[in-house]
């Protein structure tokens, strides 16, 4: 690819005041665009060295005073001046030769010599001089910062942008200028999301989200993904508080990605995710702030089946689903569900247990469901027989049976709907191979129970009552009566009977 220092015009065109559809046209072309063009982007070994490279730097800036005087409106920015007066001069605490290094660096538009700078230099106030350097061209940065790089480098640079920002050495005015001059913010997002600065986090996503409106219709997806990979970067206290108290952008950030396949969107979304659930409140007080609620109930229709945005999913509910689901907005005081969170959670399940999607921690997550289940169980089958359940029992039971029922319910929209028959009876036969060591008391029909119930004995039945009956697939749920059995207590039995039968009949269940 050819360096901006060889296209004339580039980097004062870059700064020059104007729309921003011609901004962003005025830019140099990426990577993948220079390549289509014919352009060649200057190898390593191409690149001058030592005295050589002094020499060759010194050549190109004299040649570009008159270019780079350009770059501040009117010429008379203070970093213009001091490069038209460069020669025996330097800026902060960066040598002539080390500016001259800067220059290259956005010359050349790579990151990668970028990170290879920091590296060399690992004193933090070295580091925040040469940002304060580079962005006092917020427009190249923007540029530089969209490019192809490394989690290493996207890590580095994003590290040394947070110091320089935290030091006042980078102006929240010139990040979100920055923000405008991207051709793929979304690789910006994650420095920004890497220097783990909830200050310069936020001045990011508002500046990107406020140029949403460079999209065709309005809604640019690609700056909404950059915000939602932005704000994975911020400490789990901060994200809560961010979350509760910008709900509003948040929830701009998932519509907008929302039902658009364009760019990143599921990876930002499962990075997001993966991020909140380190947040540890509910787990410490047994609530979940209504921040988090609102997160999972707008990211599930998103999941998709990619594997980043499903292992975030459940990396979110494993740390939260049982405080959301006792959370007002989850379920009323006598345990029944919300319709929003009946139809949120089939899905959930649909997506997470019964497709095909292979992400990670799928066989951990099969565990955590079974014992979960078996946990509520075992609390409820401690009631005696002949008491009276109290209330609270009654509520419990009324969830329990109701999350069962949002179970059969996405194992039906796998196949029905998701056209997932294979991979929801896999997810099936691995859920239930689970619970049969939590539930003692179950049975398959046909099943020899004089010998161990194996995967292929489970896999053989659901198979089979799926053919029998292939318009009823809940029939092939085996234990959807089988927690009822395990309740001594009546009361209990009727109520989760009650929870599960209103849960699974109602019409507004399944995929949107």
């Amino acid at each position: 690819m050819t360096s901006i220092k060889n296209r004339p015009g580039v980097l004062q065109s870059l700064v020059a005041p104007k729309p921003p559809e011609q901004a962003k046209a005025a830019l140099p072309k990426s990577r993948r665009q220079a390549v289509s063009d014919g352009f060649e982007r200057p190898t390593r070994a191409q690149v001058p060295v030592e005295g050589e490279a002094r020499a060759t730097q010194a050549s190109l800036l004299a040649n570009s005073t008159e270019q780079l005087l350009r770059l501040s409106p009117g010429g008379t920015g203070v970093v213009a001046q001091a490069l038209a007066a460069q020669g025996t001069g330097s800026t902060g605490t960066l040598s002539e030769a080390e500016q001259q290094e800067g220059y290259e660096i956005l010359s050349y538009n790579d990151p990668e010599k970028l990170d290879a700078w920091l590296a060399a230099h690992p004193d933090p106030a070295k580091r925040a001089a040469m940002m304060e350097y580079l962005y006092q061209f917020p427009e190249a940065m923007g540029a530089l910062l969209s490019e192809p790089m490394s989690e290493e480098a996207k890590a580095n640079i994003g590290g040394a942008l947070g110091h320089a920002f935290a030091a006042g050495k980078v102006t929240a005015e010139q990040i979100a200028t920055s923000a405008e001059y991207t051709w793929d913010s979304t690789v910006y997002g994650e420095v920004i999301g890497q220097s783990h600065n909830p200050r310069l986090i936020t001045t990011f996503v508002d500046g990107v989200m406020a140029s949403t409106g460079h999209g065709d219709d309005g809604r640019d997806p690609i700056r909404a993904q950059a915000a939602a990979f932005a704000l994975a970067g911020l400490p789990p206290a901060g994200l809560d508080t961010y979350l509760n108290t910008h709900g509003d952008t948040v929830h701009d950030i998932l519509s907008i990605m929302n039902g658009n396949s364009e760019g990143r969107t599921q990876e930002a979304l499962g990075a997001l995710l993966s991020s909140a659930a380190k947040i540890r409140h509910g787990v410490r007080t047994g609530s979940v702030s209504d921040g988090l609620i609102n997160l999972f109930m707008e990211a599930v229709p998103l999941l998709g089946e990619n594997p980043a945005s499903v292992q975030g999913a459940t990396e979110f509910f494993m740390a939260h689903g049982d405080a959301m689901l006792r959370n007002p907005k989850f379920s009323d005081e006598t345990g029944f569900l919300t319709p929003a969170a009946e139809k949120t959670l089939s899905e959930f399940w649909a997506r997470t247990m019964f497709q095909g999607s292979d992400y990670e921690n799928k066989d951990e997550f099969t565990q955590w469901v079974s014992e979960w289940l078996g946990d509520m169980t075992s609390d409820l089958s401690a009631v005696p027989r002949g008491q009276e359940a109290t209330d609270g029992d009654r509520a419990d039971a009324v969830r329990l049976g109701s999350i069962v029922g949002t179970l059969e319910t996405g194992f039906e929209t796998a196949i029905e709907r998701l056209d997932q028959r294979n991979e929801a009876i896999t997810g099936m036969v691995d859920l239930v191979f689970q619970l049969k060591d939590l539930i003692p008391g179950m049975k398959f029909p046909g099943a020899d129970q004089a010998v161990d119930v194996t995967v292929d004995v489970v896999r053989d039945w659901v198979v089979g009552m799926l053919t029998d009956d292939p318009a009823s697939p809940n029939a092939a749920v085996p234990f959807h009566d089988q927690f009822a059995f395990d309740l001594d207590n009546q009361d209990l039995r009727e109520s989760y009977a009650i929870g599960r039968g209103e849960t699974h009949d109602n019409d507004h269940v399944g995929i949107r």
